[in-house]
């Protein structure tokens, strides 16, 4: 977790907001999965002020690679596809959630795939964010 704290923008509590889920069509004819997600509580930000509405795209390893290969016309490259072992794979469903999002040229995006975790880990993304 730590690794994931240090390497994200952003870092907050959230509740999805409606429609929380939307596929958009990228460069390349790639789809974008986008939460929409409502700001509860701010762990971590560089930001001044932040919407209480955020986007974020959800499947970054799958449009990186979709766009390689529709974009480069390549059927393989290599890349880093990073991934966080969240501590419940159902902690996007919960009323509220912690999403771990960073900087992309189209706004948000998951730092990692399953950049989420449940409420119950609140306390321990605040130590790692306060050292």
């Amino acid at each position: 977790m730590a690794k994931l704290t240090e390497a994200s923008d952003v870092i907050a509590v959230v509740t999805q907001s409606r429609p929380f889920e939307s596929i958009l069509k990228t460069a390349h004819g790639c789809e974008s999965i986008q939460w929409r997600m409502s700001v509860v509580e701010v762990l971590k930000t560089d930001y001044k002020e932040l919407n209480p509405i955020i986007e974020a795209r959800s499947n970054v390893t799958s449009v990186r690679d979709c766009a390689y290969r529709e974009g480069w016309k390549t059927t393989g490259v290599s890349f880093a596809a990073e991934r966080y072992s969240t501590s419940d794979p159902n902690a996007a469903k919960q009323d509220r959630f912690i999403v771990f999002l960073r900087r992309a040229p189209h706004g948000f995006e998951l730092t990692t795939d399953w950049a989420v975790e449940t409420l119950q880990k609140k306390a321990d993304v605040a130590k790692v964010v306060k050292r």
